[in-house]
């Protein structure tokens, strides 16, 4: 799912409650006609960079080759792409699907007046393929978490050292983050993609 910004392209994470002020990087692969799709910004609960925050901080002070578990760590986490946290940060942000004529598709604000819907849950009885599509691009986007992962856990380190604040913690992660996933599969893919003459809106 290509995410081209208008005015903005961004959305609010909701995942356990806390007060992080942290960004969701979501990008991912061609899946079922949806091509690569990111969401960055920042939000009041804890999202990504927040699960990063509690377990690398849990493994930090627990044992010494912390950093080399931290991608197994974050692999086991399903919060990340939970259908209701997704569905709640693109309702609040009023932002929809939008399908192109390559097969791919965007995240992009919807059309003033209406309202986005999205699943809080994906059920076979009631299928919606904007949640579904939404979903895998999550999903597929942690295909690359060791690369991501180990970003963070320099930064992390790096930080800790430097005796950062929580919010200049964050901050570091956010663009560890950030800059890592610009090197996966997914992001070159998207920017492969939006170069293509044929994407034009449906």
């Amino acid at each position: 799912m290509a995410c081209r910004r208008r005015r903005s392209c961004g959305s609010r994470a909701e995942g356990q409650p806390g007060g992080f002020l942290a960004a969701f990087v979501l990008s991912a692969p061609a899946t079922h006609g949806v091509a690569v799709g990111r969401l960055t910004e920042h939000c009041e609960a804890s999202s990504l960079l927040s699960v990063f925050k509690e377990e690398i901080e849990k493994l930090y002070w627990e044992d010494e080759t912390w950093a080399d578990k931290l991608t197994d760590k974050l692999s086991n986490t399903r919060r990340l792409c939970e259908m209701k946290d997704l569905a709640k940060l693109l309702r609040a942000q009023r932002l929809d699907v939008i399908g192109y004529s390559d097969g791919s598709a965007a995240l992009e604000k919807a059309v003033v007046g209406s309202d986005p819907v999205f699943l809080d849950a994906i059920r076979h009885d009631n299928f919606h393929s904007k949640s579904y599509a939404v979903q895998r691009a999550c999903l597929a986007a942690f295909d690359d978490m060791e690369l991501i992962a180990e970003a963070v856990a320099k930064a992390y380190e790096g930080a800790k050292k430097s005796h950062a604040s929580d919010v200049q913690l964050l901050m570091t992660l956010n663009k560890a983050a950030r800059q890592a996933c610009q090197m996966t599969p997914a992001c070159l893919a998207e920017r492969e993609l939006r170069s293509r003459p044929s994407h034009e809106e449906l």
